[in-house]
């Protein structure tokens, strides 16, 4: 519209010079004033795109906010119905992001803004968070759990690899487990809060991606844990808990 009001009275101006024969002694002034008028107009389309874009990319960084504002909610629980809430959400803002893009594209014709590479580098960190809230282990139920023993191993046969998604309030993780002994017989993972020791969460165990968001702390109190893995005695009916200190 900006640049259609610019136009139009350039093309006033060419016609006056043009239909009008004694416009013709004024054809330098006329010239002037038109090239004039056509440089600060190009000038001011190009603030006013910078304006809506620099608008635009504010709009997407709140949605980006707001989406890893919902990553706090998630917690330890890993419930199924948190995780296709925020999956929902996330593939609600790559559309807006999208559609904002291409308002961007529109506006980026007036101006020396390069926005492709950025557009794209929010999409990754959008689609990254996805994929470990994809990856969480899910809560399981273990009826009847009796563990009869405990052991702590070593970073050589288990360790802990911190993830993307960790922030002040949240810890967000992937359990590595290098020993294949374990590895082959591990049945669920064990998670056990030092606050409270006598109960404790039970994960689907996954071979290849074990992911996991845990607080960081609770009223002000640095949360530590004990992150392992169960394995089950046919014979004596019981679990045995191999775990780190976090």
């Amino acid at each position: 519209i900006i640049f259609t009001i610019v136009l139009l009275p350039l093309t006033v101006f060419f016609a006056l010079v043009v239909f009008r024969i004694h416009a013709f002694k004024h054809l330098k002034a006329w010239t002037i004033i038109a090239f004039v008028f056509f440089v600060g107009g190009i000038f001011f389309v190009g603030v006013i795109s910078k304006q809506e874009i620099a608008k635009n990319e504010d709009e997407i960084s709140v949605l980006v906010r707001l989406l890893h504002s919902e990553i706090d909610s998630i917690e330890s629980i890993s419930v199924n119905n948190k995780k296709s809430e925020y999956i929902k959400q996330s593939d609600i803002v790559l559309k807006k992001i999208d559609s904002i893009a291409l308002r961007i594209k529109e506006e980026e014709a007036y101006t020396d803004i390069n926005i492709d590479k950025r557009i794209a580098q929010i999409r990754k960190i959008v689609k990254d968070s996805k994929y470990l809230v994809e990856t969480l282990n899910d809560t399981i139920n273990i009826m009847n759990m009796v563990i009869d023993n405990q052991y702590e191993v070593t970073d050589e046969e288990m360790n802990i690899q911190k993830m993307p998604l960790s922030n002040e309030r949240n810890f967000s993780f992937l359990l590595k487990i290098y020993d294949e002994n374990l590895r082959g017989r591990a049945k669920a993972i064990y998670i056990i809060s030092k606050a409270t020791p006598s109960v404790g969460k039970t994960y689907q165990y996954k071979n290849k991606q074990n992911h996991f968001v845990l607080p960081y702390s609770s009223q002000n109190t640095k949360l530590s844990y004990r992150i392992g893995i169960l394995t089950y005695n046919e014979g004596r009916k019981t679990y045995t808990y191999y775990y780190i200190k976090v």
